[in-house]
C-alpha cells in the first residue's frame, strides 16, 4: 500500500534513510525533506514502513529528493511501486519532468529509473560529499502522458 507521511511515521523513515545513505544527520535531512515536499509518500507491507519517496516541486519538474526502500524489503517491486505513485501524481499535477541525481555506483537504482523511461542527461562532478559523482536523469512527461506514450 502506498499513502501519504504521517508525523508518526518520522522515526522509522530516518532508521530507513540511514540504512540506504549513511547521512551525518538522517533527522534534519528527513525533516528537511517533509517541509519542502509537494509529495512524502510511504510504502507500507503488512502495515510495516517498507519504504519512502520524496519530492519537491520545482516549476515545470518534480525533483525526487530522497528515495530508499528498507534492506528487507528490496528486490520485491516496492521501489518501483514508490516511483510508478511518483510520475503518476507529477502527471496529474501537469508537471513536464520528473528529474533526480543518483550516485554513478547505483547500478541498482539506475536500472530501475531507465526502466521507467528515466535518461541520463549529464554527470555532476563531486555530487556526494564523499566525492563521488552523480547522474542527472530526466523523465520527460507531455500532455498528461509519459513521452514514451504509456498512459
Amino acid at each position: 500500500m502506498v499513502r501519504p507521511y504521517r508525523p508518526t511515521d518520522f522515526r522509522e523513515i530516518v532508521s530507513i534513510e540511514r540504512e540506504a545513505f549513511s547521512p551525518k544527520n538522517p533527522a534534519y535531512d528527513i525533516f528537511m525533506y517533509i517541509s519542502n515536499s509537494s509529495d512524502f509518500l510511504i510504502a507500507e507491507v503488512n502495515g510495516k514502513i517498507a519504504g519512502f519517496i520524496s519530492v519537491m516541486d520545482s516549476g515545470a519538474d518534480a525533483r525526487i529528493m530522497s528515495f530508499a526502500v528498507k534492506n528487507e524489503y528490496r528486490g520485491k517491486g516496492i521501489g518501483g511501486i514508490l516511483l510508478d505513485s511518483i510520475i503518476n501524481r507529477s502527471i496529474k499535477r501537469e508537471k513536464m519532468r520528473v528529474v533526480l541525481e543518483v550516485r554513478i555506483s547505483n547500478f541498482i537504482a539506475i536500472n530501475l529509473y531507465k526502466k521507467r523511461g528515466f535518461e541520463i542527461i549529464s554527470t555532476i562532478p563531486c555530487y556526494y560529499n564523499d566525492g563521488e559523482d552523480a547522474y542527472f536523469m530526466v523523465l520527460n512527461l507531455t500532455g498528461g502522458r509519459l513521452s514514451q506514450g504509456i498512459p
